[in-house]
């Protein structure tokens, strides 16, 4: 007799040392030290965090970061793969180093440009536009 009628059988979850995911940090919850990270067209990822993440999570909260860890991945290697959840060891900005930066248009005053006339400069955006009509 078959007992395994309605039952599904549980896709393997394995644990990942080097998680490395990239979203929106959202619903950041310091009681629980838990929260969400929202990716791109894919489902969101839970979070956990200790005590010690507290300040980077509350400086992070809504920004499109970076999250390393420690995480388990169900069903890897297949088309089923998604996050459990990862426990977070760091968190920053991407392609910043981790350190956020605001550009203002004053940072860019003084700037010399690359092109040395104005008939240059014209040339190359006429480059471009002929390259956009390939």
């Amino acid at each position: 007799m078959n007992h395994t009628h309605g039952q599904q059988e549980e896709d393997p979850v394995e644990l990942i040392e080097d998680a490395l995911v990239m979203g929106r940090l959202m619903e950041v919850d310091w009681t629980n030290k838990t929260a969400r990270l929202d990716r791109f067209h894919q489902k969101p990822i839970k979070l956990r965090f200790g005590k010690a993440m507290d300040e980077e999570m509350r400086r992070f909260a809504t920004e499109f970061v970076q999250i390393e860890g420690n995480g388990y991945l169900k069903a890897p290697g297949t088309d089923k793969e998604e996050w459990v959840h990862i426990e977070v060891a760091s968190v920053s900005i991407p392609y910043q180093g981790g350190e956020p930066k605001v550009f203002r248009k004053a940072d860019f005053e003084g700037l010399e440009s690359p092109f040395r006339s104005n008939e240059e400069l014209q040339e190359f955006i006429d480059l471009i536009r002929e390259a956009r009509h390939v």
